[in-house]
């Protein structure tokens, strides 16, 4: 991500220069909230999935824009997730009017992850125009819970009963990041891991 940011740094303010613009235009990255795309320098700036990953370090002031995450089954939530779309398309016209010619890039994950489980339609990121590179997804899935309680209770009882790993991620989400490597026997072994009973489920998980 570090070597990227630099490319369309150095792209975007060589684009200016050469149509009579400031060179240190530029410097900016527009990013939907929630998002976590490291821990390095520039990544930073880009972190807004929990105020304490940069609580102790500087960020650039870069805009960010709603996230237009689908709600699932999508054909009964369809209408508010396109006005939710709707509401960042018209934040990111407002980000580009207050800085002109000082965005670099839009960067986006199809599927945060530290976020939340929030995923991002097709339709909405080839808005306006289609990208000329596809990111892979890899292998994750992910479950909400009711709240955070009840997330954190699950996370605690899958690893201290059943020495299972999950990673809690948003306010509620949990996911599951295994290697491409993991065999079927290792899956199984996670999916029990999950699955509560009535009488031992620490509280309804959706």
């Amino acid at each position: 991500m570090e070597n990227t940011l630099q490319c369309v740094f150095g792209w975007k303010s060589r684009h200016n220069e050469a149509h009579g613009r400031s060179p240190a235009l530029g410097g900016k990255v527009l990013h939907p909230e929630r998002a976590f795309h490291g821990r390095s320098g520039y990544t930073m700036s880009l972190t807004n999935s929990d105020p304490d990953k940069t609580a102790r370090f500087p960020v650039f002031d870069w805009p960010s824009i709603e996230v237009p995450a689908v709600r699932f089954p999508l054909e009964r939530h369809r209408a508010e997730v396109e006005a939710a779309e709707r509401r960042a398309r018209e934040l990111a016209k407002a980000a580009f009017a207050a800085h002109p010619h000082d965005i670099a890039c839009f960067i986006a994950e199809p599927v945060q992850g530290k976020g939340g489980d929030n995923h991002m339609r097709p339709e909405f990121l080839r808005y306006p125009h289609a990208g000329d590179n596809a990111r892979g997804l890899g292998l994750m899935c992910a479950f909400d819970a009711p709240d955070p309680r009840s997330r954190d209770t699950v996370v605690t009882r899958v690893r201290e009963e059943h020495k299972v790993l999950l990673l809690p991620s948003g306010e509620r989400s949990v996911r599951v990041r295994p290697a491409l490597t993991v065999m079927e026997e290792e899956l199984g072994l996670a999916l029990r891991a999950l699955e509560f009973g009535p009488s031992t489920m620490p509280s309804a998980v959706s």
